[in-house]
């Protein structure tokens, strides 16, 4: 447990947005907008406020792994 300590639950749980998440996981942008227009199992989870786009980390990283994009 000591491991889980210095760990930084809250960042996993704080919304990034579109940029930052592709940024992480090195793809363009217009992949992540791609994604986020289809429909179904294959659409990146996100929340649209107004003309933004976040995506919740835990979430976001869970379906790429899924989706076998590592």
């Amino acid at each position: 447990m000591d491991s889980l300590k210095n760990f930084n639950f809250k960042r996993k749980l704080e919304p990034e947005s579109l940029q930052e998440f592709c940024d992480r996981w090195g793809l363009p942008v217009s992949w992540g907008y791609r994604y986020t227009r289809k429909t179904g199992k294959d659409r990146l989870p996100h929340i649209k406020a107004g003309k933004y786009i976040k995506i919740i980390p835990d979430e976001g990283d869970a379906w790429m792994l899924n989706r076998g994009r590592c």
